[in-house]
């Protein structure tokens, strides 16, 4: 006998993203059902790079600090051909963000503390529960599960897919998954092994010969690393590397580097892929929503694909809830239109990337080198190369403009950047951004040239409170400090907040609960609180929705 369930969502795939977005849902009080077909947890590594941005949104969610105990952080890449050194790369300190550095971990770690979260929150993965067909109407969505238990009927008000490249959901659908920028032949060899050579462990290596490149992450585990390469037409052609072998990862591994005195040990997670890069078409059909590898795959290079799938979720989360809640399909529908060019401009980055890793042509190989020495030791090349490898440069702006005045515009994300709580507490704006709701920031610019500001406050806080928006009041560096009729107040430490703004005069700043700026304005007036309002995800109890009928 099928039995028959509501929720609000249904998530299906409990990977990165999937755990992300349910951890999302389930802070905001909305109902989620998370499911996915296999048993357990991969038991392998897979991706393991978490960059900045990603790191800001798992702070936001509350397990950033467990992450980082279990990581190592990575803030030098170096590239060699066979001993010698070709260049070095050590990412700067931007100011833009407390992370300035890649995360490596264990996607299973990962995945585990996500687990956690999501139970902590009130959630749970259920596992062998397999899709095996859907209809929608304008209402919802019918989902039939099968698994131990039987068949079941959930009904939802949004389904949400995110099962990976071979997406079950996506492939129900008959939505297309077609490649938009080339085939690139490449098959890729990894496997996790230890070694016991005596190279620092806090940095990323690559080395290059005539067959290509070979690359080396390192995991918090003492001797353990990721290695990963790509085979040459010859090494693909006889087919050594179709199985897990020590002896010829060995051999790959003391060809590639000219290192013939370390010894590899302990292979796990072996694995042979090909390069695959593709996206939907469209991320929504109805009330069915695409997520993560479920609507975009490319190359590893870069190791932005997990990545990119939680920030996916991130993006979606809020607007889900405000659907669920107020039943209106509007809220969804700037997700396709934003994190489509994402995945776009990601396969575009990615494949040049791969491609620029790929030449083995030594005199090619060596010109690359000499000029990538010189130009990512330019102080602005290489703080621009950290935000698009640490993906702090993602944006929504609905159009590229070219003016004469510089800094964040609408759609950007809200740089991190030092301040001071009360005289003596230093914290970062992020920390006070943190939770399900949007922020209004109102900057307070030049004082002097800004008197009557406090009745002006006074009177924006009032509006703000009788309209659910939370207000935080920034004050520019090097003023007393003061208590503003009980308005969060805190110093812009360096100016930095208010130099990126060109904030001599007060400026109003709507934050989305992504932290991307909907909205600027040098006003104070019902319009920027009514945005505000508009973009507030107000909880409750999904008691409509029992877990059981």
């Amino acid at each position: 006998m099928t039995s028959i369930t509501y929720t609000g969502v249904l998530v299906v795939g409990a990977g990165p993203a999937g755990l992300t977005l349910a951890a999302d849902l389930l802070r905001r009080n909305v109902s989620v059902r998370l499911i996915d077909q296999a048993g357990s947890p991969a038991p392998t590594s897979r991706a393991t790079s978490l960059t900045p941005r990603t790191l800001e949104v798992l702070d936001d969610l509350g397990i950033a600090q467990e992450l980082l105990d279990t990581g190592i952080r990575i803030r030098t890449a170096e590239a060699y051909q066979g001993q010698n050194r070709a260049f070095r790369l050590t990412f700067p300190e931007t100011g833009q963000t407390r992370y300035p550095f890649l995360l490596n971990n264990s996607q299973r770690q990962t995945e585990d503390l996500m687990t956690e979260r999501v139970r902590a929150l009130g959630g749970t993965v259920e596992r062998e529960r397999r899709l095996i067909g859907l209809r929608q109407d304008r209402k919802g969505v019918v989902a039939l599960i099968d698994g131990p238990a039987g068949p079941e009927e959930i009904h939802a008000k949004w389904l949400i897919g995110a099962d990976g490249g071979r997406s079950t959901v996506r492939n129900t659908l008959g939505i297309p998954f077609e490649g938009k920028t080339g085939t690139l032949e490449e098959t890729i060899v990894l496997g996790d092994v230890h070694i016991d050579w005596n190279l620092p462990s806090d940095r990323l290596y690559s080395w290059f010969n005539e067959d290509g490149a070979l690359l080396a992450f390192p995991f918090r585990e003492p001797g353990r690393w990721r290695i990963t390469a790509a085979l040459s037409p010859a090494e693909e052609a006889d087919g050594r590397f179709i199985e897990d072998s020590i002896e010829r990862f060995t051999e790959l591994y003391q060809r590639r580097t000219g290192d013939t005195t370390s010894r590899l040990t302990d292979m796990q997670g072996f694995s042979v892929y090909r390069v695959n890069q593709r996206v939907v078409d469209h991320y929504r059909r109805g009330r069915v929503v695409l997520m993560g590898d479920a609507a975009h795959v490319h190359t590893p290079a870069g190791g932005l694909g997990m990545n990119t799938g939680i920030q996916d979720a991130y993006s979606l989360g809020w607007r889900l809830a405000i659907a669920v809640q107020r039943g209106d399909d509007a809220a969804i529908e700037s997700y396709e239109r934003e994190r489509r060019p994402v995945a776009l401009a990601l396969l575009s980055s990615t494949g040049n990337l791969q491609r620029l890793w790929s030449i083995r042509d030594r005199r090619v190989q060596h010109v690359r080198d000499s000029a990538l020495q010189i130009v990512l030791n330019l102080g602005p090349v290489r703080r621009a190369f950290f935000a698009g490898a640490g993906q702090l440069n993602v944006t929504y702006r609905a159009r590229s403009r070219i003016g004469r005045r510089s800094g964040p515009r609408v759609g950007d994300r809200i740089p991190d950047v030092r301040v001071a709580h009360g005289n003596t507490e230093q914290s970062w704006l992020h920390e006070h951004l943190r939770g399900t709701q949007p922020v209004l920031i109102v900057l307070a610019g030049d004082r002097i040239s800004n008197r009557g500001v406090d009745d002006r406050l006074t009177a924006l806080a009032h509006d703000a409170q009788r309209r659910s928006v939370t207000l935080l009041y920034v004050e520019a560096p090097g003023v007393d400090h003061a208590e503003r009729g009980g308005v969060t107040t805190v110093v812009d430490t360096h100016g930095d907040l208010h130099r990126r703004f060109h904030a001599r005069t007060a400026r109003s700043i709507v934050v989305r609960p992504d932290k991307h700026i909907a909205a600027i304005s040098t006003a104070h007036d019902s319009a920027i609180l009514a945005l505000a309002e508009s973009l507030t995800h107000r909880p409750e109890t999904m008691s409509e929705f029992p877990r059981r009928a």
